[in-house]
C-alpha cells in the first residue's frame, strides 16, 4: 500500500514537472498565442482522477508556481487556478461518467472561466499583456490537446498502480 502511494505521488509530481517544463520552453513568436494550458489541463486531469491527492491548495500553489514562470502579478494565476480546481472537484463525479464529447465541453467550459479570471485580473491589474483572441487562442488550443495529454497521463497513471 505505501509503495502503491509512493507511485502515485511520484507519477503526479512528474506529470507536473512535465508541464511546467513543456510551459517554460520557448516558442516561435508565431505561435506563442497558441501555447496551451498544460498545467491547468494536469490539474483537471487529477482531480477527476484521484481528488483525494490534489485539491485546492495543490491548484492554488501551481498558481503561484505559474505566476513566477510567467512573471505576471503573483496571485493572477492561483485565483484563476483555485477558482478552476474548486470548480472542478464540485462537479467531480459527474465528469468522471461523462463521454469524451461531453468531457470535451466541461473542460472548455472551466477552462473559459479560467481565461476570464485571468483577462480579468489583467483588466484590474491595467497591465493588459494578452489581448482577449490570445486567451481564445490557447483556450481552443488546450481542448485540442486534451485528448492527447490524457493518453499520456494516463500512462503515467498506470504505471504507479
Amino acid at each position: 500500500m505505501i509503495l502503491t502511494r509512493r507511485r502515485t505521488f511520484g507519477a503526479i509530481a512528474a506529470s507536473f514537472f512535465l508541464a511546467y517544463a513543456f510551459t517554460i520552453v520557448p516558442l516561435p513568436e508565431l505561435l506563442q498565442p497558441y501555447r496551451p494550458d498544460l498545467v491547468a489541463l494536469t490539474v483537471f486531469f487529477w482531480l477527476v482522477s484521484v481528488p483525494n491527492w490534489i485539491g485546492v491548495g495543490i491548484a492554488f500553489f501551481c498558481g503561484l508556481l505559474l505566476d513566477s514562470l510567467h512573471g505576471s502579478l503573483l496571485g493572477q494565476h492561483a485565483l484563476a487556478l483555485t477558482v478552476f480546481a474548486y470548480i472542478t472537484l464540485k462537479f467531480h463525479l459527474r465528469i468522471r461518467v461523462f463521454t469524451v464529447w461531453q468531457e470535451l465541453v466541461a473542460l472548455f467550459l472551466l477552462l473559459f472561466i479560467y481565461h476570464f479570471l485571468l483577462f480579468w485580473s489583467d483588466g484590474l491589474s491595467q497591465q493588459i499583456k494578452n489581448p482577449g483572441w490570445s486567451h481564445l487562442a490557447q483556450l481552443f488550443a488546450s481542448v485540442a490537446i486534451w485528448p492527447a495529454w490524457v493518453v499520456l497521463l494516463n500512462s503515467f497513471a498506470r504505471r504507479s498502480a
